[in-house]
């Protein structure tokens, strides 16, 4: 036989060994199995390719024994994630060493096969063998072997493809509109990983990270909302592999409740290293350490998109949600506006008016002994729920609050508090708009839609006080013009808290304690979608808490928030979308900062 080629051989093999007996563990769960995968396997290769071929020089084998080269890399492959999806993990090194065998045995098994084993060369070097001649079979045989060499291809390029998308590029459909304009539902782009370091499956071995990010670059990301252990990534591994085996059919990434996951992610780097930032009204801003004072970033302009009614009407009928009306969106920016305008000095003045002519009207209800032992009534703020005092429940159920106020012994104590509560943690500066309060732009738009909403209130509990005083049946409140006008006012209200954790973010990173600035750390970026309405992103988590507006405040008027601004670390980027490929009209390179 040729010497070269028993060589080969018997270094393919030996590295075999040596890569098998590497994946022994001694733990019970389903790494054990790798090993044992790993040395059936092996045993077939040296059973034909040592013990039939070389030893009892049988030719006919050599088919079978070109196969099983051709799967090597990927049998192994599937052995090296399999010992790694145990309980336990692996060493940096182990895994080092274990890549390195995976490299050595795929290439050698690779120059084996194309110079050695292919139909004619393996005959041409090895002349003391002779070629069989083809013998007729039948039809049915034909189908069989077509049927097989068909799914034989299937499977190498479905593992090829994987191989690819681990380290070269990935094709990836954008599932939702978070990037418009840049990206639309159903876009097919190219993602380019090589230069962004890619990692063998489950381990921190891989190529090395290439490629700095800047802001307003778009990448494709791990989703750092769901955990980042190895049975995600294996979940992960396993999916991709399932999903294209089963040519598409079968989705296994899924969350508890069967619910696609949203991994990975495509999104626009906003905040980089070396800065703190805030988002107010749309505009973000951010500071460092050399630029102490937010100023606004003005790049983020280029391509945040807020309003999609203005976009050019062929883009637009493209698009499945326009997630604000202009109506709604012009009602928002007089809300912003009204806020940035609220006089808080004013309305610290107007507070002790509107509590005397509250306590006027309980008296008439309640009579004056109602307000003679309001010492005994410790905890009128008791008298609502929290989830109660959101500006939907309040303004939705304002008859029902008047009444309980008014017949309740601890309403007056609720509503004085209510409307007063709050000065005791304000101080002149703020109060007379030479200071924010919090210290910033962010906390101080909650604290005035606090206020802003307490005023409106109050007026609304007033006049339903006074209905109720003057028995003025309930089907007449509709018509009473100054409850119009106050509900009318709340809905402007309702807008900016509902559209408020996606036109606004706190700042981020958080102060310390003593109230230091902290900044994005070294390797990690901030991102959201261009979509701001529309993007599920980098400020949210994905769950709904109920959150104060003025965290001092023992009233304060409460909203549903799911802000939570996070970081990505780049090794969590997978590479750049590169190129949009399909759909045809749409064919151009991505990833550009307009």
């Amino acid at each position: 036989m040729n010497r070269k080629f028993c060589i080969l051989n018997l270094i393919t093999l030996s590295l075999c060994v040596i890569f098998t007996f590497l994946q022994f563990t001694t733990f019970v769960d389903l790494s054990f199995f790798a090993f044992w995968l790993s040395l059936i396997f092996t045993g077939f290769l040296i059973f034909f390719g040592f013990y039939k071929l070389q030893i009892k020089k049988d030719s006919s084998i050599h088919k079978i024994l070109r196969k099983m080269y051709e799967y090597i890399p990927f049998v192994f492959l599937a052995v090296f994630v399999l010992r790694r999806a145990g309980t336990f993990g692996t060493s940096f090194a182990y895994d080092l060493i274990s890549v390195i065998l995976w490299i050595a045995v795929s290439v050698v098994s690779f120059v084996t096969v194309q110079v050695y084993l292919s139909e004619k060369r393996f005959f041409k070097k090895n002349p003391e063998f002779k070629e069989a001649k083809n013998k007729e079979v039948s039809t049915a045989k034909k189908i069989v072997i077509e049927v097989f060499d068909w799914i034989d291809a299937f499977v190498q390029a479905v593992f090829t493809i994987i191989l690819l998308n681990i380290f070269i590029f990935q094709l990836y459909e954008i599932p939702s509109e978070s990037m418009v304009s840049e990206f639309l539902v159903g876009d097919r782009v190219l993602v380019f990983k090589t230069l962004s370091g890619p990692k063998f499956p489950m381990t921190q071995v891989g190529l090395p990270e290439m490629k700095n990010y800047e802001r307003g670059d778009v990448v494709v990301f791990k989703n750092p909302h769901y955990p980042a252990n190895r049975q995600r990534e294996l979940q992960s591994f396993t999916s991709q592999l399932v999903f294209m085996l089963t040519l598409t059919g079968v989705n296994l990434n899924v969350d508890e409740n069967g619910n696609p996951i949203a991994d990975p992610l495509v999104k626009r780097i906003c905040g980089v290293e070396g800065e703190q930032l805030v988002m107010l009204d749309g505009i973000l801003y951010h500071r460092t350490s050399n630029n102490p004072e937010f100023t606004p970033v003005t790049q983020d302009e280029k391509w945040a998109e807020w309003n999609l009614n203005e976009l050019p009407a062929d883009l637009k009928a493209k698009i499945h949600d326009i997630p604000i009306s202009q109506n709604v969106y012009n009602s928002l920016l007089k809300a912003e506006q009204n806020r940035r305008e609220f006089d808080v000095a004013s309305f610290a003045k107007e507070c002790g008016e509107l509590v005397e002519k509250y306590k006027s009207l309980y008296k008439k209800w309640n009579g004056a002994y109602s307000l003679s032992n309001l010492s005994m009534f410790d905890d009128p703020e008791s008298l609502f729920l929290p989830e109660e005092l959101t500006i939907y429940n309040m303004f939705q159920n304002n008859e029902a609050f008047a009444e309980k106020i008014l017949n309740s012994p601890a309403g007056f104590m609720w509503f004085s508090g209510f409307m007063t509560n709050w000065l005791e943690s304000v101080s002149n500066e703020v109060l007379n708009g030479s200071s924010l309060y919090g210290g910033d732009m962010y906390t101080d738009s909650l604290f005035r839609i606090n206020l802003m909403t307490k005023q409106l209130f109050a007026k609304l509990l007033l006049e339903n006080t006074q209905l109720l005083i003057e028995k003025t049946p309930k089907m007449l409140w509709g018509t009473n013009e100054n409850r119009i006008n106050y509900l009318n006012e709340a809905q402007l209200l309702y807008i900016y808290i509902n559209y408020n954790d996606s036109r606004n973010m706190m700042v981020f990173p958080q102060n310390s304690e003593s109230g230091e600035p902290q900044y994005i750390p070294e390797n990690s970026y901030f991102l959201m979608g261009d979509n701001r309405f529309n993007s599920l992103d980098m400020r949210h988590s994905y769950d709904r808490n109920l959150e104060k507006l003025m965290e001092s405040d023992n009233f304060s008027v409460n909203y549903m928030s799911n802000l939570k601004p996070q970081l990505v670390a780049k090794k969590s980027v997978l590479g750049s979308p590169s190129l949009r490929f399909w759909p045809i009209n749409r064919f151009g390179f991505a990833n550009t900062k307009k």
